[in-house]
């Protein structure tokens, strides 16, 4: 969590999901973290890679739509990876799509899907998703698989250990 208290620079942190204790439900997901403000998603893999995304707004699923949000300081990283590197954060290179709420999935950064859970929560990246970088920039070079933990780089589906979502106080 240091590195992520010196890109965010916050004051504190609650849990408002982990996925093991709330169910992994993206109605559970919504319920606990809809209109919140500002979140870290973190994610374990079952490779136990450690990853997840820093939404600079609220997560906000209140209709039947896919709705996008204008967040610029919102990132991409991966803690912990397959290619053993420090922490890295991935920037934000189209805000306009960020963020985004779809009604039956979990979070979701970057449009083309640059991480994002699927509507069970007990996979990220459904069929044709995880498609990293996209929105977000890969300041690594390894695409998705720094995600999946795959290293040829052809999956984009990985089973998740577990998800937690944090809210931030600045």
């Amino acid at each position: 969590m240091n590195k992520l208290k010196e890109w965010i620079q916050f004051q504190k942190l609650e849990l408002l999901f982990r996925g093991t204790r709330d169910s992994l439900t993206h109605n559970n997901f919504y319920k606990r973290c809809n209109e919140q403000g500002p979140t870290i998603v973190l994610v374990k893999n079952k490779k136990d890679n450690i990853f997840g995304g820093y939404a600079s707004v609220s997560w906000n699923n209140t209709n039947k739509n896919i709705t996008e949000f204008y967040a610029p300081d919102s990132f991409l990283f991966s803690l912990i990876n397959i290619y053993n590197t420090e922490p890295i954060k991935f920037p934000c290179i189209d805000p306009r799509y960020a963020v985004r709420n779809y009604y039956d999935c979990g979070p979701v950064f970057g449009s083309g899907t640059d991480l994002g859970i699927h509507e069970n929560l007990n996979k990220i990246c459904g069929e044709g998703w995880g498609w990293f970088p996209h929105t977000y920039k890969d300041t690594l070079g390894k695409g998705k698989s720094v995600f999946t933990g795959d290293l040829d780089n052809n999956n984009c589906i990985f089973e998740v250990k577990e998800v937690e979502v944090f809210k931030v106080f600045k």
